[in-house]
């Protein structure tokens, strides 16, 4: 978390604010890993976590890519 006085630290990829990066998983355990998108209107950041340094088990395909981004824009605007 940072200070009110600290910048927060930028995505690598996207250069937003990565704190409010979402992170979703995409497997029926969350062990399994996921991916990582950012809440950014119109911002195209993806990219895949895991557990222990192990690789996401399932990576959805780019619609559902897409759909997930949608929901998850769409409630950062709420």
């Amino acid at each position: 978390m940072t200070q009110p006085h600290e910048q927060p630290e930028p995505c690598a990829q996207c250069g937003h604010p990565f704190d409010p990066h979402a992170l979703v998983t995409t497997a029926d355990d969350p062990a399994d890993g996921g991916i990582m998108l950012c809440p950014v209107p119109g911002c195209e950041c993806f990219s895949t976590w895991g557990m222990e340094g192990m690789p996401t088990v399932r990576v959805p395909d780019r619609f559902e890519i897409a759909s997930i981004r949608e929901k998850i824009q769409s409630q950062e605007q709420d």
